[in-house]
C-alpha cells in the first residue's frame, strides 16, 4: 500500500500540518509546549502516485460538527500547512486536492479526525478517493485480447459480466456488482458508486451465502447472491483453479492480476484473463487498501467465526489462502454449475 505520513502538531491555538513522505509510523520528535501531538495517516487508497501528484494545490479544512473552524491552502509541493484552531478538541479534517491554484478541478479528497490529544500514527487516518479531475472507471484497465471471454447477463438486474475458462470450471471475469432487490446487499468501497463500477460490491459473507450454509464440496452447490445457474466456489474449487494456472503457488498471483491499478508496480500479467483488481475491503467498519490488495470469499468455513478467502497483494506474486473472520466484507467471482 503507498502511504504518506502526515503529521500534525496541534495545540489550543494552533495545528500545523506536515506531509514529509515519511516512513509508516513516524511521529513528530517534538512538540511546541503546551501542545498535543498525533500523527496523521493518509493512505492512497485507489490513487497511484502520479494520481496523488496530478495535484498542484491543496485545501486543508478542520471543523467540528460540520461547520468549518479553520483551513488553509498550498502549493501540494510545500508538503506543509499551518492552521488555527480557536480552542481544544477533536477536529474533523478534509483535504482537497487542485488541479492549480484557481481550484478549477477536484482531484482527490480524503477525511479524518484528529482525536485531542491521540499520538499513535494509526489512529487518524485518511484515504484519498478519486475526485471528478481523476477516472476510476475499470474500462481504463485492458482486458487480454488473446482470450476469447464469453458473457453472463444477471437477470435480476441486467447487469452483463465477461466470463472465462480455466481448466474444467467457467468464471465471472469481473467481481459481482449485484445490489439485491428490495433489501440492499454488499456495498460500495468508502459508498461510492464509481467503486463499485469499477470493482463491483463487497459483501459480508453472510450477504455472498444468501443464507446457505458452509459447503467444502466441489462443485459448491451454494448459489448464494450469484445469478442463477452460478454459484459461490468453495475453497476446493479455488484450490483447483490456482492448481491449474500454477501448481507450485508461487506466480499464480502474477498470473491471476490485472496488467494495470496495482499500486507500486504490483501489476500482474493476466495470463488467464481473470483481470483480478484490487478492490480492498471492509474490515472493522472501515474502508481499507483499495488498490493494494484484493480478497475474495469461498463458500467454505474455517470455523465459526472465519472463513477461508483468497488474497492477492500489489506487492505478492501467489495467491495466498487465508481463514478471515465472516463479518468483513470482500469480493465474490461466481463459478457456473
Amino acid at each position: 500500500m503507498k502511504t504518506r505520513i502526515w503529521l500534525l502538531l496541534a495545540g489550543i491555538t494552533s495545528l500545523s500540518l506536515i506531509f514529509p513522505g515519511c516512513d509508516r509510523g513516524q511521529e513528530a520528535t517534538s512538540a511546541p509546549n503546551g501542545s498535543w501531538k498525533a500523527s496523521f495517516r493518509v493512505e492512497s487508497g485507489e490513487l497511484t502516485t502520479s494520481q496523488m501528484a496530478s495535484a498542484s494545490w491543496v485545501r486543508v479544512a478542520a471543523s467540528r460538527s460540520g461547520v468549518v473552524v479553520a483551513y488553509n491552502e498550498t502549493f501540494y509541493s510545500d508538503h506543509q500547512v499551518g492552521l488555527k484552531i480557536p480552542d481544544a478538541g477533536a477536529v474533523d479534517i478534509k483535504l482537497t486536492g487542485y488541479n492549480d491554484q484557481n481550484k478549477t478541478t477536484v482531484m482527490w479528497t480524503g477525511t479524518g479526525t484528529i482525536a485531542n490529544g491521540v499520538a499513535d500514527p494509526g489512529a487518524n487516518i485518511v484515504t484519498l478517493v478519486a475526485g471528478p479531475g481523476l477516472t476510476t472507471d475499470s474500462s481504463a484497465i485492458p482486458w487480454n485480447t488473446s482470450i476469447t471471454y464469453g458473457t453472463l447477463t444477471d437477470s435480476r438486474d441486467s447487469k452483463s459480466y465477461k466470463t472465462l475458462v480455466i481448466g474444467t470450471q467457467t468464471w465471472m471475469a469481473e467481481n459481482l456488482n449485484y445490489a439485491g432487490t428490495g433489501t440492499t446487499v454488499g456495498v460500495c468501497y468508502n459508498s461510492r458508486a464509481d467503486s463499485c463500477a469499477k470493482y463491483g460490491r463487497l459483501y459480508t459473507w453472510a450477504e455472498a451465502m444468501a443464507g446457505s450454509t458452509s459447503s467444502s464440496a466441489s462443485p459448491s452447490g451454494v448459489q448464494g447472491v450469484c445469478p442463477t445457474g452460478w454459484h459461490v466456489p468453495s475453497d476446493a474449487e479455488w484450490t483447483t483453479m490456482q492448481t491449474v494456472v500454477d501448481p507450485t503457488n508461487t506466480t499464480d498471483g502474477t498470473k491471476l492480476k490485472s496488467t494495470s491499478g496495482w499500486n507500486s508496480s504490483g501489476n500482474g500479467t493476466d495470463t488467464y484473463g481473470f483481470r483480478a483488481l484490487p478492490g480492498g475491503g471492509i474490515v472493522g467498519g472501515a474502508s481499507d487498501m483499495v488498490g493494494s490488495y484484493g480478497g475474495w470469499w469461498s463458500a467454505t468455513e474455517y470455523d465459526a467465526s472465519n472463513v477461508w478467502y483468497r488474497y492477492m497483494g500489489y506487492n505478492n506474486a501467489y495467491v495466498a489462502r487465508y481463514d478471515i473472520n465472516q463479518s468483513y466484507s470482500f469480493s465474490l467471482r461466481c463459478v457456473r454449475d
